[in-house]
């Protein structure tokens, strides 16, 4: 699998699996974009989130990258979708996560946002 897993836990019964950088965005290379996504294919966590602690933009070069590895992997195109400030979901279960504004609110975001695309859907009593 090669690498470490930073964070690998259990919330409302679901697995997440949190990687972490601490380089500013141009220093985050497309090997480690390949190697979280490998990572991710071994673990096949339910929730995954790809957390940069800066301040900086994701959406110039992080978010690119990880929509790009995607593409590749799942031979369609993806459009990354932004949930909040620094907050973009790739996936319904796959987020890049910044810092700016507040990491742990960020975090949080991310994860109540997997969490709520994992809940079954509200069903809907049928008219008589």
């Amino acid at each position: 699998m090669g690498g470490d897993l930073d964070v690998v836990a259990a919330a409302e019964g679901r697995l997440l699996y949190l990687e972490a950088k601490s380089s500013p965005p141009r220093q985050i290379s497309e090997e480690e974009v390949t190697a979280f996504f490998d990572r991710l294919e071994a673990l096949r966590p339910d929730l995954a989130l790809f957390v940069v602690d800066t301040a900086l933009r994701l959406g110039d070069k992080v978010v690119p990258m990880l929509a790009g590895e995607l593409t590749r992997r799942a031979g369609r195109p993806i459009a990354p979708l932004r949930v909040a400030r620094e907050v973009w979901s790739l996936t319904p279960r796959l987020f890049a996560v910044g810092a700016k504004g507040d990491l742990s609110v960020n975090v949080a975001a991310a994860v109540a946002s997997g969490l709520h695309g994992l809940a079954p859907p509200v069903l809907v009593p049928r008219a008589p």
